[in-house]
């Protein structure tokens, strides 16, 4: 078994490091390539489910920004 690094992209296969096959005529493999990691808070932020819990809590920061009882953010307190 021989294992080549190799890239995909576009619907194309392209190695990236030479193979030796040794004159034997053509030579079949099985591409196997790894699972992308899902990054967390884009499936939390791309979620179209209705979160009440979220919408109570924009509301009431909606509520107090508009009776003048917000701050803008100070960088040193971060």
């Amino acid at each position: 078994m021989i294992a080549v690094r190799a890239r995909y992209e576009n619907g194309q296969v392209t190695l990236l490091d030479p193979v030796d096959s040794n004159g034997d005529g053509p030579l079949e493999g099985l591409l196997v390539l790894p699972a992308r990691e899902v990054d967390p808070w884009d499936r939390i932020i791309n979620d179209p489910t209705p979160s009440p819990e979220l919408s109570r809590l924009a509301d009431e920061a909606l509520a107090l920004h508009r009776a003048g009882k917000s701050e803008p953010l100070n960088p040193d307190d971060l």
